[in-house]
């Protein structure tokens, strides 16, 4: 997080680190996932919050900086509508 940022999620699992949260790219605040450290953007504008992992698949759950709902699967993102989301399970 060499610009500034916050984490917001934290996950383990099978030894791998999960973290989703945000990094400040030059005043504005981009969503990302660092997976043991090696950080990715998910995309601009947006605040990742939560993170859960079922099989081999990465969901993410956010909002945006306009206040719409958001989560992503693998790193695509699916817009839900206005509000925010702030916590992901996922059951059997």
């Amino acid at each position: 997080m060499a610009n500034g940022g916050e984490a917001q999620s934290i996950l383990v699992v099978n030894g791998t680190v999960y973290i989703a949260g945000y990094i400040n790219n030059q005043g504005a605040d981009d969503a990302a996932l660092w997976e043991n450290g090696m950080e990715t953007t998910l995309s601009n504008g947006m605040f990742a919050t939560g993170i859960a992992i079922s099989n081999s698949d990465i969901y993410i759950c956010g909002r945006s900086n306009n206040n719409e709902a958001i989560y992503w699967k693998n790193g695509k993102a699916h817009i839900l509508g206005i509000g925010g989301a702030t916590g992901i399970s996922i059951g059997n």
